[in-house]
């Protein structure tokens, strides 16, 4: 039995049905009582649980009940959701698969000042990224054009562009950095790594946008210096366990920055 833990997007229901062909019997938990995953046959039961935004507590608590009540051996988050089931592992029984990175791995990654800075320790190419009111990013703002976002943002909110020497914006709230800009072609990776070993890598690119996010994709042929690039990763981050995703910016000269 397999249990995601989010129902409502087309990825669930692409996972949901790939699991259900493989011999699971598949579970969904989601904060909705509706679905788009609910009426799917690839779909044995849905299960209501409370928001992670509302009370980890609470969400945490619900999703150990429904392993524990319907015999679950592995667990699989969808999408922003990973940060918190990434925390499941000490409630349920030992034997449950978890598919999400350890929450070590998972700080790192997702504070985007954090893993800018781990990413240069390990030689990996990333734009120089401080935060926003520090000297040095004051300095990187005369020099050359920039990017304002949130530390944890997601889905391009947040994200402004500031032009080289211009003043620099009061912050909006919250943590922010300020990263260099890099012009070229944004794409996307998803790679599947299973106890440190990289199983496989798509890239993808936006066709359809809503605002700065893309709503509709067509893949493209991953270059050997993303896949390097992502090799190193999963190298580096010893264990890795869960979906990898990236998002990257090809510059003129072929180099993938990492955004």
């Amino acid at each position: 039995t397999a249990l995601l833990t989010l129902g409502r997007f087309p990825k669930a229901l692409a996972m949901a049905r790939a699991l259900r062909a493989a011999g699971f019997r598949v579970l969904v938990a989601d904060p909705f009582r509706w679905h788009l995953c609910r009426v799917s046959r690839a779909v044995s039961e849905s299960f209501v649980v409370c928001s992670p935004n509302v009370s980890t507590e609470r969400y945490l608590s619900d999703l150990a009940n429904i392993v524990s009540e319907h015999r679950v051996k592995l667990v699989i988050p969808v999408s922003e959701e990973s940060y918190f089931v990434s925390q499941l592992k000490p409630r349920i029984p030992q034997d449950v698969d978890v598919f999400a990175p350890q929450a070590k791995h998972y700080e790192t990654l997702h504070h985007k000042l954090r893993f800018a800075e781990w990413a240069e320790q390990n030689n990996l190419t990333v734009p120089e990224t401080h935060m926003l009111g520090s000297v040095r990013g004051t300095r990187l703002a005369a020099l050359r054009d920039t990017v304002i976002k949130p530390v944890a943002g997601c889905s391009g909110i947040g994200v402004r562009v500031h032009k080289t020497g211009e003043s620099l914006p009061a912050s909006s709230g919250g943590a922010e950095l300020i990263q260099a800009h890099i012009s070229g072609q944004l794409v996307s990776t998803l790679s599947v790594v299973k106890s440190g070993q990289l199983l496989g890598s798509a890239m993808y690119q936006g066709s359809v946008f809503a605002g700065s996010v893309a709503i509709c994709f067509d893949r493209v042929t991953i270059p050997e210096s993303i896949c390097q690039w992502i090799g190193n990763t999963v190298e580096a981050f010893e264990g890795y366990h869960g979906f990898l995703a990236f998002d990257f910016i090809i510059d003129q000269d072929n180099v993938p920055w990492a955004d």
